[in-house]
């Protein structure tokens, strides 16, 4: 199924989405709340806020544009793609996250407390803020990710980072090591 134009504000919560095709669309409000999207490639989503709690995402795609709140609280995300978005606020609290891949995104704030994230990866993007406190991360490449702070560096085990990153994020990671830092 392909879908072009909609309305200023949509409400598909509990539904099931399946093998379809979204086109560029401009909307207000996008509630899939505890709905199943499988097989699913969105193209060029311009929306204030996407709400998707609880609700499951399989093989989905989403490609260009910008969602200034996509709000995926206790997700379960599985083979998904992010690319080329700009992302004001992410709220991934208590998400479940698999094979993920974020590619050329542009984020504000990422928050990942309490998730539980297995193989997820970020090429070309960029995050002011990431707070992931409470995550249990497995296999977490953040290397592809410029992150301007991370609010709990403590909460980072499981990930990988670049040297780099490293160097420049050492004071928070010493702190949380316990390390008293000084000048």
């Amino acid at each position: 199924v392909a879908f072009g134009a909609f309305a200023d504000s949509v409400d598909a919560s509990y539904s099931t989405i399946v093998e379809s095709r979204f086109t560029p669309a401009s909307l207000h409000d996008l509630s899939i709340n505890g709905s199943t999207l499988t097989d699913v490639d969105i193209e060029g989503l311009n929306a204030v806020q996407l709400s998707g709690r609880e609700s499951t995402w399989r093989n989905v795609r989403i490609d260009g544009g910008r969602i200034a709140s996509l709000n995926l609280a206790g997700a379960n995300l599985g083979s998904v793609e992010l690319r080329n978005l700009r992302l004001d606020y992410v709220n991934l609290a208590g998400a479940e996250l698999a094979d993920i891949h974020l590619i050329g995104c542009r984020i504000a704030t990422l928050d990942l407390p309490d998730a539980r994230v297995t193989r997820v990866r970020f090429d070309e993007c960029t995050a002011d803020e990431v707070d992931a406190r409470r995550a249990r991360i497995q296999h977490l490449d953040l290397r592809g990710l410029e992150v301007g702070r991370f609010v709990d560096a403590s909460s980072l085990g499981g990930a990988t980072l670049s040297e780099r990153q490293v160097g420049l994020h050492a004071v928070d990671l010493a702190r949380a090591l316990g390390v008293d830092v000084r000048d």
